[in-house]
């Protein structure tokens, strides 16, 4: 993936239950429940297909929970496809 391509949208099966600084996210069809920290949360809520991967490393830096970089998006990607 390179900086242009969109990440890619969320699930309509999962359900994010938000508390002050992480969330819990349960997958209605397996009824598999995941808890995210607060910047899994925000990569997640910026997988709408809108934002491309620099967009998102923006969100995380504006959100204050950088720096960020392209590796701790990645990251996130890969424990939320998990």
């Amino acid at each position: 993936m390179d900086g242009e391509e969109m990440v890619a949208a969320r699930r309509d099966h999962v359900r994010v239950d938000r508390f002050e600084d992480d969330a819990v996210v349960l997958n209605t069809q397996t009824n598999e429940a995941t808890a995210l920290n607060n910047v899994a949360l925000v990569v997640y809520d910026c997988c709408d297909g809108s934002h491309d991967l620099a967009g998102v490393v923006a969100r995380l830096n504006e959100a204050g929970l950088g720096p960020a970089d392209d590796d701790a998006v990645y990251l996130a990607l890969r424990d939320l496809a998990d």
